[in-house]
């Protein structure tokens, strides 16, 4: 594997990771998703944290926490269907991209 493979999944466990967790993406199938599960915004004082019933899907809180899964997830969907794992890394790039341009 190349370092530029590497790179590519990355970036593509960053892209789902980060839908799992702070996005609702389309038709809000994540933030459904994180509703079934019991995931939860809490307001504590003036700060809104993440809170979830079963400590099981705390990963649901945390990019940092839910990429070491979805890493595995995309390190064995690259040897199955690269094309997948490419189509998140290029999405990743574009948001990449847009938050660039719109500073």
């Amino acid at each position: 594997m190349t370092p530029f493979d590497f790179l590519l999944i990355g970036m593509a466990t960053w892209r789902l990771s980060s839908l799992l967790v702070d996005e609702a993406g389309p038709l809000d199938i994540f933030q459904t998703l994180r509703d079934k599960l019991g995931v939860y915004p809490a307001k504590v004082g003036d700060e809104v944290i993440c809170k979830c019933k079963y400590p099981v899907f705390g990963m649901f809180c945390c990019v940092w926490c839910m990429s070491i899964w979805v890493s595995v997830l995309m390190l064995t969907l690259y040897t199955i269907a690269p094309f997948l794992v490419q189509l998140m890394a290029v999405s990743t790039l574009a948001i990449g991209v847009n938050e660039l341009v719109k500073k």
